[in-house]
This record gives C-alpha cells, sequence and structure tokens, in this order.
C-alpha cells in the first residue's frame, strides 16, 4: 500500500494507493530515468582565436546536429559556453573571413579552436562607404588599385599622379605647369560649371579635405566609387565621386624597416625661340613710330642678352630616399 498526506487548513488528509496502482508505476519509472536525463546535457567550454592568437568575436558555435537554437557567440575574449543536448558531442565552428571548422568534445569538456583564413574570401572583399562587400556583390562602379601597382611608373609625389591611367573613368589632370603644381581628378566628367568637381576623399573612415596630399608610399589600397548606387551614402557631397583610402598599419610579428630609395636625371624638353635684347629694342622702337611716338630706346641703349630661361631651368639630378 502507498499512503499520501496532503494539509487542508490544520487537518491532514490521509490518501490511500492500492497495491500495484498505475500512479505507483509512474513513480517507479520516473526514478529510473531521472539519472539518465539528468546526464544527458554536457556543458563545455572553450575558445576560438586566428592563427596569430588574437581572439576572433562573435563567432558562431553550433552543435552538430542539434536543434538551431542550441548555438551560442564567443565574447570579446573569444570565450564560448554550450549546453550539449543529445548524444552529438561534435561543435561546428564559423566566422566570415575564416575556414569552418569541426571539433570532437573530449571527456574534459574544454576545447580550443584555432581558425584558419579564408584567402578566396579575403581576396573578394571591396571597401563600399562605410563599410566593406564582396566584389560579387558589389551594383555600383568600384575600381581597386593596389599599394603595389600605385608607385609603378617612376616618382610619385601625390595621389592624383598614383591613380592617374590605372583606373576607368577617372581623369587626372595638371593644372598649371609650375614646379610643384597640383593636379585636378575628375570622375565620370565634370558635374559643375561653377563649383568644384573634385572628388570626396575619405580617409581611414574619416572624410578630409586633404587626401590628394597623401604620400602615395603610406597608401595600402585606394578604392574610387564612380557612380549613384556607390556613393549614395554620402549624400551630396560624393556627387563627385569618392576616393577611399586605405593606409598602411602595423601588423604584430617581426620588426621589418622597408625603404624606398630611387635615383634619376631631369631636364626640360623644349626650348622656346626667345629675341636677343637687340631684336627686342628694335621692335619696340618700330612699334612706337608706327604710333607716332618717339622711340623709347635711342642709339646710346645698350641692350643685355641674358637668357633668363636657360639660368632658371638647368638638368638636374633627383633623389628620393624613404623609410
Amino acid at each position: 500500500m502507498m499512503k499520501t498526506y496532503t494539509q487542508i487548513g490544520s487537518r491532514l488528509r490521509k490518501t490511500t494507493f492500492p497495491k500495484g496502482s498505475f500512479f505507483k508505476k509512474i513513480c517507479f519509472y520516473l526514478l529510473i530515468l531521472l539519472p539518465t536525463v539528468a546526464s544527458a546535457q554536457q556543458v563545455v567550454t572553450g575558445d576560438v582565436k586566428d592563427s596569430k592568437g588574437i581572439p576572433v568575436i562573435a563567432a558562431t558555435v553550433t552543435q552538430k546536429g542539434g536543434t538551431n537554437s542550441n548555438s551560442v557567440s564567443t565574447d570579446k575574449n573569444g570565450n564560448f559556453k554550450i549546453s550539449l543536448n543529445g548524444n552529438s558531442g561534435t561543435l561546428v565552428i564559423s566566422f566570415i573571413g575564416y575556414k569552418t571548422q569541426q571539433v570532437a568534445v573530449g571527456s574534459s569538456g574544454r576545447v580550443s579552436v584555432v581558425l584558419q583564413e579564408d584567402l578566396n574570401q579575403l581576396n573578394d572583399v571591396v571597401v563600399v562607404g562605410y563599410g566593406s562587400v564582396k566584389k560579387s556583390d558589389v551594383t555600383g562602379s568600384v575600381s581597386s588599385i593596389k599599394s603595389g601597382d600605385l608607385t609603378l611608373g617612376g616618382t610619385i609625389s601625390s595621389v592624383g599622379q598614383a591613380i592617374q591611367g590605372k583606373a576607368a573613368g577617372v581623369l587626372v589632370q595638371q593644372t598649371n605647369f609650375a614646379p610643384g603644381g597640383g593636379v585636378a581628378i575628375t570622375i565620370r566628367g565634370g558635374n559643375s560649371i561653377n563649383a568644384s568637381n573634385e572628388p570626396l576623399y575619405v580617409i581611414d573612415g574619416f572624410i578630409s579635405d586633404y587626401g590628394n596630399l597623401i604620400n602615395p608610399n603610406d597608401i595600402a589600397d585606394i578604392q574610387i566609387l564612380k557612380d549613384a548606387s556607390a556613393t549614395a551614402i554620402y549624400g551630396s557631397r560624393g556627387a563627385n565621386g569618392v576616393v577611399l583610402i586605405t593606409t598602411k598599419k602595423g601588423a604584430p610579428g617581426q620588426v621589418s624597416i622597408d625603404a624606398d630609395v630611387s635615383n634619376g636625371w631631369q631636364s626640360d624638353t623644349y626650348h622656346p625661340a626667345l629675341l636677343t635684347g637687340q631684336q627686342y629694342t628694335a621692335i619696340q622702337n618700330a612699334t612706337a613710330i608706327e604710333d607716332g611716338k618717339s622711340a623709347p630706346y635711342g642709339p646710346g641703349f645698350v641692350s643685355a642678352n641674358t637668357n633668363w630661361l636657360q639660368a632658371a631651368i638647368q638638368p638636374a639630378s633627383v633623389d628620393k630616399r624613404e623609410q
């Protein structure tokens, strides 16, 4: 016989179940299954890092074959904690830009995962606006120039010279021929008659008015956004196109020093024909007489024959040394 007592107010009520009752059988089976249910769930902890030992934040850790809800993400230190359901003891770790890995959980209940970079995915990433997308998903017109292509073709001193002839639809013109004269960059033709047609420069995510003054040797890559769909995030400021500049940054590992040394020789390629001093004074005197005026230079005037262009422009060597 099985007896249970239920308190009702200040009185106890006794309930008696006959031997072999259905209730007794249920209690018996629950006592047997309780240890099995308790041992069916295993808590696993671990950490996820990349090949350089840097924690991978927000990596997805999922139990293979488990339910959709049985998935967690790594924290800011790359650590995670997941409760396994059922008999599957395999974890699937994935993150954008890295190869997906499967790890079997051992008896210790802790795993350490090192993700390897997926180079095929990383090469297809293009910076657009304030973020990045795969090159195959870009619907706008974007030109990409890597650092190795920026300094080709001799000595390069400005961003305009670095991208000249390397991006379709981008016109680079020298505004004047004075030494050190700047260049004008026009993307997809001019959009205004009175206002400037210069593009918008964004350096490492920050808008700048001096993007064309950066040393090309300090640039990792340049992305040029050329149409409305690619520049829409910048509004009216991107009407003339956007030049996204990513500068070089330090990387962990062995210390290295890069040196850029070049040497050359420069000279002018054209000498215009100039008047001598005597020819100039003769023309001035003849012009004045034709106008009914007296000659400005008399017979005793001695004219000089200094070629100031020849004195100002001389062949010279060009040396460049940067570290």
